[in-house]
């Protein structure tokens, strides 16, 4: 028992350092669309979660981006135009790596993020890194405004049959 307590607490004391960047994808207009309309997503990638050093710090994080891969739900977006900066860009700050615009095919409200990615970069070792998102994003319908005025033209309705009914009962009764 002592050697394991020994083994544990031996890991605890070793020195360990999150070696990785963060990706972040922002909808630029919003992610409520009809079928048809066009939507952009920005991809944020931000250094500075190798390990965050003050601002007035001269050796800051520097990496080297690669690509961005991109996958997405393809039955509620169609048609990506991509724009990624170039292999090798240095990036010292949090910034856009890149952008990709869709077509929205069908949007659906699942709660299921509709943009998966990985950015590909490397550290100030050399070492060859993914970033993944630390967001999700899901496209939803538009609400339509007949759908929702029927919906409370039939609650309405409902109500105002249901007070009708009652009264109609109630002289049902008087008159037996």
């Amino acid at each position: 028992m002592s050697v394991s307590l020994a083994i544990t607490v031996g890991a605890t004391l070793i020195p360990t350092k999150a070696n990785a960047a963060s990706l972040k994808m922002t909808a630029l207009d919003g992610l409520v669309k009809n079928p048809g309309d066009s939507i952009t997503f920005s991809f944020i990638l931000n250094p500075f979660e190798l390990n965050p050093l003050p601002p007035d710090t001269i050796n800051r994080n520097i990496i080297s981006f690669q690509s961005l891969f991109v996958f997405w739900d393809t039955d509620e977006l169609e048609l990506p135009v991509l724009d990624t900066d170039p292999p090798n860009s240095i990036i010292s700050n949090a910034s856009s790596v890149g952008e990709i615009t869709f077509k929205v095919r069908q949007p659906l409200k699942d709660a299921i993020s509709d943009i998966f990615a990985v950015a590909i970069y490397s550290d100030s070792t050399g070492t060859t890194r993914s970033a993944y998102p630390t967001n999700s994003l899901d496209v939803e319908p538009v609400p339509e405004p007949l759908t929702i005025f029927g919906t409370a033209t039939a609650l309405g309705g409902g109500v105002l049959f249901k007070q009708k009914s009652s009264k109609k009962k109630k002289a049902n009764y008087s008159i037996k």
